[in-house]
Order: C-alpha cells, then sequence, then structure tokens
C-alpha cells in the first residue's frame, strides 16, 4: 500500500508537471517565420533544427516532407538519436501505407547497430502487423493469429530480447484485433509487460504503444485498475519522451492529444481513483483544453471528459442532461455500457423515471449482446486454445521421437562398438581356452536360462494372483453394492408399510382413541423417516464410493439454492429455533444445482441436530477473478472441540453416540463437495459460539 501511494503521489506531480511544461502557444506567424528561416539557413546543420520545429509545427500527413528533409539531414550529419525519432514519428503518418512502412524498416535497416536500432525495427515491424491485422478478413486474420500463437508456445525463449518482445507482441496485437476482451489476451498482455519493463528506460516506443492497447483493452474488459495503472506508467515515459524532445531543442513538439486521450481514459475508469485523483485529472484536462483550441473543441463536441468527472463526483444534475443528450451517439459498445450505466445511475439519483426507464432498456440489450458476445469469443478462444494446446502437444511428442531416435542411434553406435570390442577380446582368448571357456560359458548360460525361467515362471504366477485378488475386490463390490440396493429396497417397503398401516389403524379408531394413538403412530413415523434417512446414506456412501454418481453442470442460482435448502429443513425446527439466508444478492453459477443443494441441506440438518435454540446463519460470496464460491452455515450449538474438526468428516464418526444417525451426513458431505471439485471444513477462526462449516467450490460465475 505504501509503495502504490508513493506512485500515486509521483504520477500526480508528473501530471502538473507536464501540463505546466508544454511547448508555447503558435500561431500561423510563427510557422511562415520558420519557413523563411529554412530558405536562408547558411549550412544544413541550422536547416535540421528547423525542419524538425516545422514538422513538430504541422505535425500531419501534409507536412511530412519536412520529416522526410530532417531525416536526410541527420543522417548526413549523423545525427543517429534524431534520424530514428523522425522514421519513429513518420511511421506514425504512415500507418496505413504498407509500401511506406516497408520503405521506413529498410532505411532504419541501413543504420548502425545499437539495442536503438532492435527497438526501431521491432517498433517498426509491429506497425506493420497492426496495420495488417485490421486489415486483413476475419478467417485470415484467425489462421495468422493461430500460427503466431503455434510460433510463441512451440519455440524457445531467444537469446535477444526484442525478438522476445516481437513475437509476444504481435501475438496480442492479433489477439487484440479479434477479441478485445479475452483471459487470453490480459494474460499474454501481462507477460509481455514483465518483458517491456527490461527495455533501458530512453527506448520508450515500444512501451508506449504497449501501454496504450493494454489500456484500452483492460479499460473495455471493465478492469479499471490495471487500465489506470496501465495508464500512469504510459504518463511516466511520455514525461521521459518530453525531456528528451526538450533536450533536442524540440520546443514546438507537443504531446497534447496524447495527454487528453491518457487523462480522459484515467477520468473513465474513476472506479479505481481517489477524489484527490479525480479532481487533479480533471483539472490536467481542463488546462490542456485551455491552450489547445482543438482539444477544447473535441472536449466541447463530445463532453465525455465532464460526463466522467460529474458522475465521479456523484454530480448528478449535471451528467444527466450531457447524457441524454450525447446516449445515441455512441458506436462503441463498452462505451454504450457504461454510459447507459451512468445515466441509471443519474436518473434515479435525480428521480427521472422515463430516462431511468430508456437506460435501462437499453443497458438490458446491450448486456445481453455483450453476454451473446463474450460467449462466442470464450467458445472460440477454448477452440483456439484447444487447437493450439494439441498443436503443442503435437510438437511435444515430435521432439520426443526426435529425441528417442538420437537415443536409439546412440545406443546402437555403443552397442556394435562394445560388440567389437568383446569380439576381438574374445578372438585373443579362444586360441587359449577354447574348450574351457566354451563349456564353461553353456554352463553359466544354461544356469542363466535357467533362473530366467524360474524368475519367468514366479512372475506370472504373482500377475495370475494379483488379477484374482483384483477380480475379488471387484465382485466383492459389485455384491457390496447389490446387497446395499436389495436390503435398500427391501428394508424401505416394509417400513413404508408399518408407517402407512399405523397411520390408518389411528385413522379407524374413535376420536378419544386416535388422540392416544396417534402419539405412538407419531413415533413410528419418526423413527421410520430416521431408518429411511440412514439407508438412503448408506445408499448415497455406496454410489459415491463406487463412482457412480454424474455431476451435471448448468446455470442455477445460488441464491435459490440456499433458499431451497433453508426452506426445506425449516419444517423441522423446533420454537427457539431460526434459519436465516444472510446474503440477499443473487449470482448465476455454473454447478450442479440439486449436489450442491443436497450439501447445503445436510449441513443444515448437522446444524439443527447440535443446536437446540438460537439461530443458523447461511451465507454466501463469489469471487468472480478466481471463479470460486463459498458457503457458510454457522449455528450457536454446542461447537466441535478442535481435535475433532477434522475427525467428524470419517465414516460412522458421531461425537455424540446418543444422537441420532450414523455418522454418515459428514462424510456424504465431504464425498459430494470433493466430487464438484470443492472442499468442506470447519472454520477454525470462528468466534461466534457453536460451530461454522464453510463449503469452497470452484464455479464459474455467469
Amino acid at each position: 500500500m505504501l509503495k502504490y501511494a508513493l506512485t500515486t503521489i509521483a504520477l500526480l506531480l508528473s501530471v502538473w508537471t507536464m501540463s505546466v511544461a508544454q511547448p508555447i502557444k503558435v500561431d500561423s506567424s510563427v510557422f511562415h517565420e520558420l519557413q523563411r528561416r529554412l530558405a536562408e539557413a547558411p549550412n544544413s546543420a541550422d536547416s535540421l533544427d528547423i525542419a524538425i520545429n516545422l514538422f513538430d509545427l504541422n505535425f500531419n500527413e501534409q507536412t511530412g516532407r519536412y520529416g522526410e528533409m530532417a531525416y536526410r539531414l541527420a543522417l548526413e550529419h549523423g545525427e543517429m538519436a534524431k534520424a530514428m525519432s523522425m522514421i519513429k514519428q513518420l511511421s506514425y503518418i504512415y500507418q496505413n501505407d504498407l509500401e511506406k512502412l516497408d520503405d521506413l524498416t529498410r532505411r532504419a535497416e541501413t543504420l548502425p547497430n545499437s539495442n536503438d536500432k532492435k527497438e526501431l525495427l521491432t517498433y517498426l515491424s509491429l506497425r506493420k502487423s497492426y496495420y495488417e491485422a485490421y486489415s486483413l478478413s476475419s478467417g485470415k486474420r484467425n489462421e495468422r493469429m493461430k500460427e503466431l500463437a503455434k510460433v510463441y508456445l512451440n519455440s524457445p525463449a531467444a537469446n535477444d530480447d526484442y525478438e522476445n518482445i516481437h513475437r509476444l507482441f504481435e501475438l496480442c496485437i492479433y489477439l487484440h484485433a479479434i477479441f478485445e476482451q479475452s483471459a487470453m489476451l490480459s494474460n499474454y498482455y501481462d507477460k509481455l509487460g514483465i518483458l517491456i519493463e527490461h527495455l533501458p528506460a530512453h527506448q520508450t516506443s515500444l512501451r508506449n504503444l504497449y501501454y496504450s492497447m493494454a489500456s484500452v483493452s483492460y479499460s473495455r474488459q471493465f478492469l479499471p485498475e490495471k487500465a489506470v495503472d496501465n495508464d500512469l506508467r504510459l504518463l511516466e515515459h511520455l514525461k521521459e519522451l518530453r525531456n528528451i524532445y526538450l533536450l533536442q531543442g524540440r520546443r514546438y513538439r507537443t504531446l497534447d492529444t496524447n495527454l487528453f486521450t491518457i487523462y480522459t481514459r484515467i477520468l473513465s475508469n474513476y472506479e479505481a481513483l481517489t477524489p484527490d485523483e479525480v479532481q487533479s485529472y480533471y483539472m490536467a484536462i481542463k488546462e490542456i483544453a485551455d491552450r489547445n483550441s482543438k482539444i477544447a473543441d473535441i472536449m466541447q463536441h463530445s463532453e465525455r471528459p465532464q460526463i466522467y468527472y460529474f458522475m465521479a463526483t456523484r454530480q448528478y444534475d449535471k451528467a444527466l442532461p450531457l447524457l441524454k443528450k450525447h446516449i445515441d451517439e455512441l458506436a462503441n459498445r463498452k462505451n454504450a455500457i457504461y454510459f447507459n450505466r451512468a445515466m441509471m445511475t443519474a436518473a434515479d439519483a435525480m428521480g427521472d423515471n422515463e430516462a431511468y426507464k430508456k437506460a435501462a432498456s437499453l443497458y438490458m440489450e446491450l448486456l445481453e449482446e455483450y453476454i451473446r458476445d463474450r460467449t462466442a469469443h470464450n467458445l472460440a478462444e477454448l477452440a483456439i486454445t484447444y487447437d493450439l494446446n494439441q498443436a503443442k502437444s503435437d510438437a511435444e511428442k515430435l521432439r520426443d521421437q526426435q529425441k528417442e531416435a538420437s537415443a536409439r542411434t546412440d545406443r546402437t553406435l555403443l552397442a556394435l562398438a562394445l560388440a567389437a570390442v568383446v569380439l576381438l577380446l574374445i578372438l585373443m582368448l579362444v586360441f587359449m581356452y577354447q574348450w574351457r571357456r566354451k563349456r564353461k560359458a553353456s554352463l553359466e548360460l544354461k544356469a542363466a536360462v535357467d533362473e530366467l525361467k524360474q524368475e519367468r515362471d514366479n512372475l506370472q504366477r504373482v500377475q495370475s494372483d494379483l488379477i484374482m485378488a483384483r477380480d475379488q475386490a471387484k465382485a466383492a463390490d459389485r455384491q457390496k453394492a447389490d446387497f446395499i440396493h436389495m436390503i435398500s429396497h427391501q428394508v424401505k417397503t416394509p417400513l413404508q408399510a408399518i408407517a402407512e398401516y399405523t397411520g390408518l389403524i389411528v385413522d379407524c379408531m374413535d376420536a378419544e382413541k386416535k388422540k392416544y394413538l396417534g402419539r405412538f403412530a407419531e413415533v413410528v413415523q419418526l423413527n421410520t423417516e430416521l431408518i429411511n434417512s440412514m439407508i438412503n446414506d448408506i445408499t448415497e456412501v455406496s454410489a459415491l464410493e463406487a463412482n457412480e454418481v454424474e455431476v451435471r453442470i448448468q446455470p442455477a442460482s445460488l441464491h435459490d439454492i440456499c433458499a431451497m435448502a433453508a426452506d426445506s429443513i425449516r419444517p423441522t425446527l423446533n420454537e427457539k429455533q431460526n434459519i436465516v439466508l444472510e446474503t440477499e444478492e443473487d449470482y448465476t453459477i455454473a454447478t450442479d444445482r440439486r449436489r450442491l443443494e443436497q450439501i447445503v441441506t445436510n449441513l443444515l440438518e448437522n446444524a439443527v441436530k447440535f443446536s437446540d435454540h438460537g439461530t443458523i446463519r447461511v451465507a454466501y460470496k463469489v469471487d468472480q477473478e478466481r471463479n470460486r464460491v463459498d458457503i457458510s452455515i454457522s449455528d450457536q450449538g454446542i461447537g466441535i472441540p478442535t481435535a475433532k474438526q477434522e475427525v467428524i468428516f470419517d465414516r460412522f464418526v458421531k461425537l455424540d453416540n446418543n444422537m441420532p444417525g450414523m455418522g454418515l451426513g459428514l462424510y456424504v458431505t465431504r464425498l459430494l463437495t470433493r466430487l464438484m471439485g470443492g472442499e468442506v471444513h470447519v472454520d477454525r477462526g470462528y468466534k461466534g459460539g457453536g460451530a461454522r462449516f464453510v463449503v469452497s467450490l470452484r464455479a464459474k460465475s455467469l
């Protein structure tokens, strides 16, 4: 936390520094004066700085000739840093012209070798990849992405950092173009960020490109903390770039457009900002607009910074009119979702029901479309991941085959060499000990063969015994299961008949006897239910231990599951007991509804059994980032000794033998929980009196 706070303070100071250290305001007279000075410059050295300033004043496609002039003059005077800088900025002007990008790449390849040259070539190559990724058809783009992914996954890391960055960065560009909102893309961006941070501090081009793309991606995935973190890092590198420009004498080079875009994007993620930070970034945007008329026009037309600021500061009376004005102009779905949600918040606060209904209707449509697209993207991502994993597996198999073939060749050569040596030795000794050696070898060979035969017979006998034992164990398991099912049926049917006939007998009695005999009928019914419960537990244990229970994963309401379990238990409570469902917020998760409801019901039955009074509380929470669901059931009963908190999950374990049951309820609960990929345990840190059981499951929130 201290590190994050210091970083935030430093970056807020950098916001102020970059805001006040911008180039001076200029008009057309300055541009014409520089043109005159260029025409009258006495030497090419003076012309270089003037050409760069002219390029900075009119940084657009029409004045690219000044960038070309500055590049040629920089080469002429050996100013390699300025030459590289002009190539990078010309690539931005020519970003949609593949031929000119190729020409810039050829120029960069002629520069002296250095790490800065490697960074420049990597940057230009990624610029071309970015253009191609958005120019190709959907099918060709997907094929190219798969090729890049296979290269990345199957190729070992290179010794050159720039090659590793290029390989992963190009893959991220294509993933960004295809999915834009993807867990795979976020994972690769995180890995790429680690590689980028290893670059020298003065190499800002790859960093700026990475942080810009990553921040946009994280924003569109509704990850405000990550988006803001990347934008703050981008601001730091823009500050470094601004210092480089000042050292080069480029007083007219403005970064206003870049800063305005970054500050606006940071402000759009105001959930991750403090009130002071919101105020700082909004004031920085206004300062840029005050000195830059183009930015002021953009700000007046779109009014997005104002909307973000008013929403962040809860000035809904000012935000709502702007939202109404611009709500129909949005093309980007992420912005449309945000603005409709913001309009719902502002309209609700201001009591504007009409605006709230309109925004809510659009918001639901957009969310449904967003969920459909995310589902389609997730399916496509899963398919791609499967293909890539298959390709990786095939490559690994091929490498293993090659290694095995090489090892076989080595073994063959070694065996041949050893055979040759042995043969020579035998030839040398055969003349001296031919008959004796032959007979001795024959005897030893016969003994070895006999020993091997004996070992073979022993192994075959052991194998037969193991097969027989396995078959007997399987047969015993089948017999046990058949026995349990048979006993279950044979016992349940008479028990049910006893209960029903007992009720029938009582019903046939007159009122006076019926009241007297009714108590005995209730006892019979209660004991029948207890025996049925024990039989069901035994049957359930048998099925679980035999792996005969199937888990069916489907979307289900977590609130409904817990509520149904609680409702099923309430009829068994006494007047001093109560069940409360503490969590009201609902989540739709992917799980087996019936099994999860059975788990919660078992834990509630256990809580009721060991709590003769008090409130039994059911709560849950969902960790959407880790796809984890925690459900807790707490009671105010007798509690569980620390030494017994794990033993109680064993089969046939009862802490109190006077309590009804066979000690299988918690055992079945743990088997079901593990079957669903989770775990159940007693919360050792619970201090509320009684006990609290926690069920932790891997279940994705939908």
